[in-house]
């Protein structure tokens, strides 16, 4: 601030001068004094001023709370700003325009300027200036750089918005020029051109590959060639060819192809022993496929995720039986299952099918299970967790009315809503029979199976603790006449030659219901409660929805309203409903807006 007041203290004189000037006119015979020298004096001391008025902008930034951030923090604040905005996305403004961020102040901008990693990311095809603009940004400003020590650049070429074939030499132009840069390359490619003149692309430092090409001529004249040791990771979006140069380092493989048969993947996998994540998507296999023997075993001791769909299940046991997984391996299954309808004399047969027969190994180690549709391809998804590991399978059934969309079979005997997939589907006691060592249920389903079949399947489950369901109205009270299911006599081994009987209840261990997002009479739970503590195994926890409980036609939210119990924030909901003697805590959650299914939708289950 003191260099601005000795500046402005300058203008004291020039008052003077001024003075003087006017005085001059005043008086023509007076000695003048030339305008022009007293211009050039107030001149001089304008940019003075000027360069004052900036200092003084510069300290009162630095005196905000936003002026004293590090060069570092602001870097991150640029950072951010990238990774939230997608280039993949085709947008016109990755291409041509840069962060309003760096734009904010003179500091912010050079810090921008002298960060070569906010410029690493390049979009292609792109005005040439622009380009060279990247380019040369994304090298430190210093004479001393080498090539080799040049920072890698990530590279997007999105030719499949618009057709853009007059843009393809220049694209093949600055593509050539960075070659030697690119560490990640991601092309998404639907012109019928080449993307480069010559026949090979080499990139050494390739070590993520992402290649979506509709025209595969492209592709066959076209290639990329990556070091073996450099390249981790490769996604094909399309059916172009995995040989050529082996990557026998490679971590990551992702395939999205149509019509793949299974012996090419296993004759893929074999080239791969390092591997550690797998997703391999067929979105229109063919039905029993099989892999001619013999066939070498292949071993993935580095697989941690593997994610595999869409085959039957014969195909699917067979791919499996070629592989050598850690148990610690997390796995993803997609599998086509054919189910005929079954005999109207018998609606629930408990008959063991092609799909129980296959989950039954995970299923014996199964402490935990969720079923719950999937509402994209119209299927039933099972994850199960084992002591070591995850397992998520997608069953999408091809029953007697299937239909196909999208190239995917679905099934065709859903509600008419379509709200779920119904479970009858599958025969629920023989996978019960197979799991009896679950401790953890999560059902998500439109229908259940009936009541004699679904209390089979519970009378299976003598471990489970936890039960979550989220169903329809009428099909809750399917669950609580199932659990209630009146006392069978059976004969104990204690009892064996007394003719002595002792009573066995239905899920003995269970301590948690949870019926959130679902409907419920509170009377109709007052008597199960009632039940179950009666014959000596009272319920601990009971979960239920805010706005989903009622009692007859006087609903949760009416009785808020009446004011009769207070609100449901000072009050305990269990003693509204006289439940306190008959649960140990009644909680409310609030009502979400989507779906559970969605919520609980596994992240690393297959597409």
């Amino acid at each position: 601030m003191a260099g601005a007041e000795t500046t402005f203290q300058k203008f004291d004189p020039h008052r003077s001068l001024c003075q003087i000037a006017d005085a001059q006119q005043g008086s023509p015979g007076s000695s003048a004094i030339p305008l022009s020298d007293i211009y050039v004096i107030f001149n001089e001391d304008l940019l003075n001023v000027q360069q004052a008025l900036i200092r003084v902008k510069m300290m009162h930034n630095l005196s905000i709370p936003i002026g004293r951030l590090p060069d570092e923090l602001i870097l991150e604040v640029f950072k951010f700003g990238i990774t939230r905005r997608s280039p993949k996305s085709g947008d016109e403004d990755w291409k041509y325009n840069l962060h309003p961020a760096y734009f904010t102040c003179s500091r912010w901008r050079r810090i921008a300027i002298n960060a070569p990693s906010l410029w690493s990311t390049i979009v292609l095809p792109s005005p040439d200036p622009f380009f060279r603009l990247l380019a040369s940004r994304a090298i430190p400003p210093s004479p001393t750089t080498q090539v080799s020590t040049k920072p890698l650049l990530r590279v997007f070429i999105n030719m499949a918005s618009t057709s853009r074939t007059r843009t393809v030499p220049l694209l093949a132009e600055h593509l050539l020029q960075i070659a030697s840069r690119i560490s990640y390359l991601w092309i998404n490619w639907c012109e019928d051109d080449y993307i480069w003149e010559s026949e090979i692309l080499r990139v050494p430092e390739l070590s993520e590959f992402f290649g979506s090409i509709t025209w595969e001529d492209a592709w066959h004249q076209c290639a990329v060639v990556a070091e073996d040791e450099v390249l981790r990771r490769r996604h094909h979006l399309s059916k172009v060819h995995c040989d050529g140069t082996p990557a026998t380092n490679l971590l990551s493989l992702e395939l999205e192809w149509s019509y793949v048969p299974l012996e090419m993947l296993i004759d893929i996998l074999a080239e791969f022993p390092l591997i550690e994540n797998i997703v391999i998507i067929d979105h229109e296999s063919e039905d029993h496929q099989t892999i001619s023997p013999p066939r070498p075993v292949i071993s993935l001791k580095n697989l941690k995720k593997m994610s595999i769909g869409l085959y039957d299940v014969e195909g699917m046991n067979a791919f499996l039986a070629q592989l050598i997984i850690p148990r610690s391996a997390n796995l993803s299954l997609g599998v086509l299952h054919s189910s005929p309808a079954p005999p109207p004399s018998d609606p629930d047969p408990d008959v063991t099918g092609p799909f129980e027969r296959f989950l039954s190994p995970w299923l014996a180690s199964a402490e935990r299970l969720m079923i719950f549709p999937d509402h994209k391809r119209d299927g039933l998804l099972f994850r199960l967790f084992p002591k070591t590991s995850s397992l998520t399978f997608d069953l999408v059934s091809n029953g007697p009315d299937s239909v196909i969309k999208d190239g995917i079979v679905r099934v065709g005997y859903l509600a008419d809503d379509h709200t779920s997939t119904p479970l009858t589907s599958l025969s629920l006691p023989v996978i019960a029979s197979y799991s009896t060592n679950l401790i953890s249920l999560s059902i998500d389903s439109f229908e259940l199976p009936s009541l004699p079949s679904l209390r089979r399947a519970l009378s299976s489950w003598k471990l489970l603790t936890c039960l979550k369901v989220t169903i329809q109205e009428p099909e809750i009270e399917k669950v609580l006449s199932a659990l209630e299911n009146k006392p069978v006599s059976v004969r104990s081994p204690q009892d064996e030659g007394r003719n002595g009987v002792r009573d066995e209840i239905i899920c003995p261990r269970l301590e948690r219901l949870d019926c959130s997002g679902t409907i419920i009479d509170m009377a109709r739970m007052k008597q199960f409660l009632s039940f179950r503590k009666d014959k000596g195994v009272k319920m601990r926890e009971v979960i239920v929805t805010r706005g989903f409980t009622q009692v007859g036609h006087l609903t949760e939210s009416s009785v808020v309203r009446l004011g009769v119990f207070g609100t449901w924030d000072r009050i305990d909901i269990s003693e509204i409903f006289g439940l306190q003697d008959m649960v140990e805590g009644l909680i409310q959650v609030n009502p979400v807006d989507q779906p559970h299914y969605v919520k609980s939708r596994p992240r690393d289950g297959w597409r």
